[in-house]
């Protein structure tokens, strides 16, 4: 995966799998969200791969610990779809299962879409 787009398809990708897993209401640390993401994920070498600029971490595990930094604007507690209970506990917000459901009425309207044009996802 070279360029940016990819990258950040990816990440979006990573962000809404963990709402998904996230939207039953429970309190989850880093390692729960991690065993989630593997059971539900197909990851590629390259997400299993090492970051040159953390090179003791795989990529995956980066995008997980990145979208549970409150400081990060981007990231799912940045925008406010995750919260911060305590030391590597968090929970989706109210804002996030409103996010979460929003997207997966999306992807149910495109998915009738493809159907209707005899193509089945």
């Amino acid at each position: 995966m070279s360029s940016k787009n990819e990258e950040k398809a990816a990440g979006d990708y990573f962000k809404h799998e963990m709402l998904r897993i996230m939207k039953d209401g429970n309190i989850y640390s880093t390692s729960k969200l991690e065993a989630e993401l593997k059971k539900n994920l197909e990851l590629t070498n390259y997400d299993k791969g090492k970051n040159e600029k953390r090179p003791n971490e795989s990529r995956w595990r980066i995008r997980i610990n990145n979208n549970l930094r409150p400081s990060e604007k981007s990231s799912l507690c940045g925008r406010g779809y995750v919260e911060k209970i305590d030391y590597d506990q968090y929970r989706i917000t109210n804002k996030g299962l409103e996010y979460i459901e929003k997207i997966n009425e999306e992807h149910e309207e495109l998915k009738n879409d493809f159907q209707e044009l005899g193509i089945h996802l």
